[in-house]
C-alpha cells in the first residue's frame, strides 16, 4: 500500500505542478491589462485575479508539506526493511559457502541479464529466514537503491555490500572469540576500508560489538571490533569504493604488470568497483649504459638488461689506445712475425682475440684492429718488464635486441637519438648502471559496465575517486532506454541540473556511447542520460565525492 501511495502522490503533485505552472501563465498574460486599472470592470478583474493569485499560493503551501511528510513516512519505513533486507541477503550468502555476491546476482538475473527483474528479486527475500513483510514494502526496498521495475549490478551490491571505514586502529583477529583468539593477524589502520562479511555480533562477556570482515587492501580475513565496552567507535559506515576511468587502461589477469595478459581496455567514463588494493608492486631495476654507436657514433644511453632480466646486448670486444708507438705485426709469435705498419700514440684499436701470453718472449699480446685504416694484425699489450703499452680504454657491445637509444639516463624521460639494430657495435662509455624502477600502486577491480574483473596500474592520471551523483555540463535527453534510439525521451536533462546514478555507465549498443540510468535531484525523475558524445564531447561530469 505504501508504495502505491507514494506513486499515486507523486502523480497527484506532479499534475499540481503542472495545473499551477499553466494557471500563473494564464494570469501573467492578462496581467498588463489589469495593472493600471483603478476603477471599473477591469478594476474588477485586477482584484479577481489577485484572489486567484492567493489561492494557489495556499493551495501550493497545503500540498507541499502533505507530500513531504508521505515522503519521510515511506522513507522511514524503507530504512528499516532496507536494513532488514540487507542483513538477511548477507546471513544466506554466508550460509551458502563459497558464494560470492556476483555469482548470487547472475543466478537470480539469469542468462546472463545485467538486471534481477523486482518479482524474481521479492520472491527470494520471501524465502529468506524471518524476512517476512508486504509485497510493497518489499517495493519500497528496490525503489530505495533505485531498482524501478528491478536491480541492476550496482543496486544489488548497495544492498548486499557492506562497507567500513576505520577511524581507530583496531587489531584484526581470526575468531570472533577475542579470548580464544591466536595473535592479531595485523592491524586495521586508520583510513582503511572492509568489506563486511558478516555481523555486527554481541560479545556480552565483553561488552563489545564484533564484526567479521574483508580487508580490501589485502584481501586478507578476519574479526575486529566496530565499538568498545566504553562505546569507543573504531568504524563508520561509508561507501563502497569505486573510481572513474580517466584515461585508457589496460585490465590485465593479474597483479604483475609484466606477467599478466589484458583482459580488456577499459574507456574514459567507466566507473570500476574496487575488490581489493590499492597494493604496492616492487618492479625490478634495469641496466642502463652510455654508449656510442660504432657506424655513426650516435651517442645516448640504452637498457643492456631489461626489468624481466632479458639482455639487449652482449658483450663483444674491449677498445684500447696506445700509450706509446708500437708495431701492428701479421702473426702472434715475435721471432717470425712482420711488421704490417707503426701504430701511433693515441691510435684506437679494436680487440679481436686475445689476450694471450707469450712465454718466450714474456710479453701479452692481442689481435687487434685498427679504427684509423682497419688494418688488423697482432700488437703487444704488455711487455716483457710489465710496462704498459696498450690501455683498455672502453669496450664494444653487440647489440641483440632492438633498442631505443635515448638522450637521457631514465627510460621515461628525454627524446629518442634513434633506433639500434640487432647485431650493431656500440661503444660503452658508461656504465652498465641500475635505473631503479618506481614501485606501482595496482588496484583489482570490477567493471561496472560488464562485470569483467582484473588489475589495473592506478594513477592520478588513470583513474579518480567516483561518486554516484553527475552534473550535467550541456543540455541533454534523460530517456526510457539504455539504447537511445529506442526508448521514449521522459525529459530534457538542464546545465546545473544534478542526477544520481542508479544503473552503470554502460554502453548503448545502437551508438557505442557510455550511458547512465539515474534520479535527477529537481524532480526525480528517472531515465538514461549519454555521458559524452562519440566525439568526446562531455555531457555529465562526476562529481569528486567528499573525503570521508
Amino acid at each position: 500500500m505504501c508504495s502505491r501511495l507514494r506513486k499515486e502522490a507523486r502523480t497527484a503533485d506532479s499534475e499540481l505542478k503542472s495545473a499551477i505552472a499553466e494557471a500563473r501563465a494564464c494570469l501573467a498574460a492578462h496581467h498588463g491589462k489589469v495593472e493600471k486599472a483603478s476603477k471599473g470592470p477591469w478594476h474588477e478583474a485586477k482584484q479577481e485575479m489577485n484572489k486567484l493569485d492567493n489561492q494557489i499560493e495556499v493551495m501550493e503551501k497545503k500540498a507541499v508539506p502533505v507530500v513531504e511528510a508521505l515522503e519521510a513516512g515511506c522513507e522511514t519505513i524503507a530504512s528499516a526493511r532496507y536494513g532488514q533486507a540487507s542483513a538477511a541477503l548477507r546471513a544466506s550468502l554466508t550460509a551458502r559457502e563459497g558464494l560470492t555476491a556476483e555469482a548470487l546476482f547472475s543466478e537470480l538475473a539469469g542468462d546472463g541479464r545485467e538486471q534481477i527483474e523486482e518479482a524474481v528479486f521479492c520472491s527470494h527475500l520471501d524465502k529468506l529466514d524471518g524476512l517476512k513483510f508486504p509485497a510493497e514494502q518489499k517495493q519500497l526496498v528496490v525503489q530505495k537503491v533505485g531498482g524501478v521495475g528491478g536491480l541492476g549490478r550496482r543496486s544489488f551490491s548497495m544492498l548486499l555490500e557492506r562497507h567500513l571505514r576505520c577511524t581507530k586502529e583496531i587489531a584484526l583477529t581470526r575468531a570472533f572469540d577475542i579470548a580464544v583468539s591466536n595473535a592479531p593477524i595485523r592491524k586495521i589502520e586508520v583510513g582503511e576500508r572492509v568489506e563486511v562479511l558478516e555481523g555486527p555480533r554481541s560479545d556480552d562477556s565483553n561488552g563489545i560489538s564484533r564484526v567479521s570482515i574483508r580487508a580490501l587492501v589485502d584481501g586478507v580475513n578476519g574479526w575486529v571490533t566496530v565499538k568498545g565496552n566504553r562505546d569507543t567507535t573504531y568504524f563508520v559506515e561509508c561507501p563502497k569504493p569505486c573510481y572513474c576511468i580517466a584515461e585508457e587502461v589496460a585490465m590485465q589477469d593479474a597483479f604483475g604488470t609484466e606477467a599478466s595478459n589484458i583482459v580488456r581496455r577499459l574507456r574514459v567514463g567507466e566507473v570500476v568497483e574496487v575488490i581489493e588494493g590499492p597494493q604496492q608492486e616492487i618492479l625490478p631495476n634495469t641496466m642502463r649504459m652510455k654508449c656510442k654507436a660504432v657506424s655513426d657514433e650516435a651517442t645516448g644511453w640504452m637498457t643492456s638488461t631489461t626489468k624481466q632480466g632479458t639482455p639487449c646486448a652482449r658483450k663483444g670486444q674491449g677498445t684500447y689506445t696506445c700509450r706509446s708507438n708500437i708495431a701492428l705485426t701479421d702473426v702472434a709469435n715475435m721471432k717470425e712475425c712482420k711488421v704490417l705498419r707503426k701504430l701511433n700514440k693515441g691510435e684506437v684499436l679494436q680487440s679481436l682475440e686475445g689476450p694471450i701470453d707469450d712465454p718466450v718472449a714474456g710479453v701479452s699480446r692481442i689481435r687487434a684492429k685498427a679504427k684509423k685504416d682497419d688494418k688488423e694484425g697482432w700488437v703487444t699489450v704488455r711487455g716483457n718488464a710489465g710496462s704498459i703499452i696498450l690501455e683498455e680504454t672502453g669496450c664494444t657491445w653487440v647489440i641483440t635486441a632492438k633498442s631505443s637509444l635515448q638522450a637521457e639516463f631514465r627510460t621515461d624521460t628525454g627524446p629518442e637519438v634513434r633506433t639500434l639494430e640487432p647485431d650493431e657495435l656500440v661503444e660503452v662509455l658508461d656504465g652498465p648502471k641500475e635505473e631503479k624502477s618506481e614501485p606501482l600502486m595496482r588496484l583489482r577491480c570490477r567493471a561496472v559496465a560488464d562485470g569483467k574483473v582484473g588489475w589495473i596500474t592506478l594513477k592520478n592520471s588513470t583513474a579518480t575517486p567516483w561518486s554516484p551523483v553527475y552534473n550535467c555540463l550541456e543540455e541533454t535527453a534523460l530517456s526510457e532506454k539504455l539504447d537511445a534510439e529506442a526508448g521514449a525521451q521522459v525529459r530534457n536533462l538542464e546545465p546545473g541540473e544534478t542526477i544520481e546514478l542508479l544503473d552503470g555507465p554502460r554502453e548503448d549498443p545502437t551508438t557505442g556511447t557510455l550511458r547512465l540510468k539515474g534520479r535527477a535531484a529537481t524532480d526525480k525523475a528517472i531515465g538514461w542520460a549519454t555521458i559524452s558524445t562519440k566525439d568526446g564531447s562531455q555531457l555529465l561530469e562526476c562529481v569528486m565525492p567528499e573525503s570521508n
